[in-house]
């Protein structure tokens, strides 16, 4: 085997780098963290210990500027994002009804009362209301609330 079937071709050393870098930011999104606490996380879980601030820098410096993305780095990406795809389809089969619809039936309700309410008052018929109490529809109920009086004692 020559020298030119072990060299990585250019297109492969990109190819890898936009998955890494997708696999990187979409771990991330999942995690809701920035890319260097996702680095320091992923160092944790690999040597089950707390890396210091200044091998997590050079690394994730190396990263920055030199697209190497460590293998402890990918594999915990994969892992985030396989875990992800496990439990965000069962979140969303066991989530209650959608909320939304809820807050329009709710809306629709205090709408319809609104509306009976002003209907009723529009009707103002004399034979329904109590003694006392005008019959003549939205004027006497504008009078009612703009008067000190109150409403009748009915």
């Amino acid at each position: 085997m020559d020298e030119s079937e072990t060299m990585a071709e250019p297109e492969d050393d990109a190819r890898t780098w936009r998955d890494d870098l997708a696999a990187i930011e979409a771990a991330r999104e999942v995690m809701k963290i920035g890319e260097f606490d996702l680095f320091r996380r992923a160092w944790r879980a690999w040597f089950a210990c707390e890396a210091d601030e200044k091998r997590i820098e050079a690394v994730f410096v190396a990263y920055l500027f030199h697209r190497e993305v460590p293998v402890w780095v990918r594999h915990f990406c994969r892992r985030v994002l396989a875990e992800d795809s496990v439990v965000r389809p069962a979140l969303v089969a066991s989530a209650p009804a959608e909320p939304v619809a809820a807050r329009r039936v709710a809306a629709l309700a205090v709408v319809a009362t609104v509306a009976f309410l002003f209907v009723a008052a529009l009707a103002g018929n004399s034979s329904t209301s109590c003694a006392g109490a005008p019959a003549g529809g939205v004027e006497d109920l504008g009078r009612i609330v703009a008067s000190d009086a109150g409403l009748p004692p009915c």
